[in-house]
């Protein structure tokens, strides 16, 4: 009885070590194959270079206006402002643009004037067509629930583009 008590824990022993192994040593699933990839190629993209990610760029700025001396440096607050567009930051976008026309000098608002306007365009379509979406929205002719019942972004865009086609 003994040895039939041995070579069954011996059994169960050998089932519980080809479990764990096999649980250690298992191939990854398609989607952790898939995960992977997606970290490696983000990782090897999440480079200052591409032009492709300005986030990256963002964060670059980011720290380089942390540095004593470069908070109001305008061309680097014109960067900021361009990028915190390009990222989807509307709103940061139109704060600094308004910050630098505050802070500049008239003549070296005329290649920015565009800019602005587009930041503050952009305002409208995410504060209207994405906040307040509905059905009318994407169809044209703009009209009842199309028009934009936010205007703050169209209105200043408009005196943004009419202030730099008069100059």
């Amino acid at each position: 009885m003994t040895t039939k008590i041995k070579i069954g824990g011996a059994a169960v022993l050998l089932l519980l070590t080809i479990i764990t192994i096999t649980a250690y040593h298992r191939t990854p699933s398609s989607h952790e194959k898939m995960l992977g990839l997606l970290k490696n190629i983000r990782d090897k993209n999440y480079v200052i270079t591409n032009p492709f990610n300005p986030e990256v760029k963002m964060a670059h700025l980011d720290s380089l206006l942390r540095i004593p001396g470069n908070l109001y440096n305008p061309r680097l607050l014109t960067s900021a402002a361009s990028l915190s567009l390009k990222v989807g930051k509307e709103d940061q976008a139109v704060k600094l643009y308004e910050q630098l026309v505050n802070k500049i000098d008239f003549m070296s608002m005329d290649a920015m004037m565009p800019n602005i306007g587009i930041a503050y365009m952009r305002l409208g379509e995410r504060s209207n067509c994405m906040l307040n979406h509905n059905g009318a929205s994407c169809i044209f002719p703009i009209k009842d629930g199309g028009i934009h019942s936010i205007k703050t972004g169209s209105t200043k865009a408009i005196l943004r583009y009419a202030e730099a086609s008069s100059t």
